[in-house]
């Protein structure tokens, strides 16, 4: 996982221990997971020895790779019929609540503003807001904007605390 963030957690969607293995948000959603940053030059073992955890024991894992600013690749000769690739873009959308977060088709990102231990300043980054585990998100669909605040959320995951929204959308 060159340059990203490994996440190891449950292989199946919570209850089941067959079938269909786990989507990346659902690995993330249940908060029983670990993860840790890459390394460029190897690859991270998916294994409770590498995190020195079991997050979840007695159930099988899986692990993701989550890379958010992929190193370039050189522009390939156009053809024909050109295939296009997708990638991740991941903003801002609203920095403090309410504020209507534009986020059509993408994922919605709701934590903390600043970043933990601090209350001004700086805003946390949306690598910090992830790896806090202190967040809600919603799978936009059809739907183009959100409120970014509780109630549009059905949750505060940090009482007390001000809140901020991140878009990631696939394009």
């Amino acid at each position: 996982c060159p340059g990203g963030t490994v996440y190891y957690g449950r292989r199946f969607p919570k209850g089941k221990t067959s079938g269909r293995k786990a989507t990346y948000e659902e690995l993330l959603q249940d908060n029983y997971h670990k993860h840790t940053m890459g390394s460029s030059e190897s690859a991270v073992p998916c294994a409770n020895s590498f995190f020195r955890t079991d997050p979840l024991m007695g159930q099988k894992k899986q692990c993701f790779c989550a890379q958010l600013d992929p190193t370039p690749q050189p522009v390939p000769k156009p053809t024909p019929e050109p295939t296009r690739k997708l990638s991740e873009t991941v903003f801002r959308c609203a920095s403090y609540q309410p504020a209507t977060c534009k986020c059509p088709g993408g994922t919605v990102y709701y934590g903390r503003r600043f970043p933990k231990g601090q209350t001004s300043g700086r805003k946390a980054t949306y690598e910090e807001l992830i790896m806090d585990n202190h967040y809600k998100y919603i799978m936009m669909g059809n739907e183009d904007s959100i409120d970014c605040a509780n109630y549009a959320f059905k949750t505060d995951p940090l009482k007390g605390e001000k809140k901020q929204c991140f878009c990631k959308q696939l394009k």
